[in-house]
């Protein structure tokens, strides 16, 4: 019979998809944006991985978009590659 592990709580719970929640995420991924081409990533990736691992995967996914990757580079953020 294979072992069985207990199951971890996560330090999050998954992002819901719909209603009031969503519309949350999204400003709030809109003001870490902002924070990341007006500040510093450091920050804005500090900020997010606070509020949620979830939270932060969808920041990283952001910019590293054509359009926000070219603000980063046009802003001396990031070196392009």
């Amino acid at each position: 019979m294979p072992e069985t592990f207990p199951q971890k709580e996560s330090a999050a719970p998954a992002p819901e998809t719909g209603g009031d929640n969503a519309e949350k995420r999204k400003a709030e991924l809109d003001v870490l944006i902002q924070v990341a081409l007006t500040r510093s990533l450091e920050e804005a990736f500090k900020r997010a991985e606070q509020e949620s691992p979830y939270l932060l995967d969808e920041l990283r996914d952001r910019l590293a978009t054509d359009e926000y990757y070219k603000k980063l580079v046009e802003s001396a953020k990031v070196e392009e590659l």
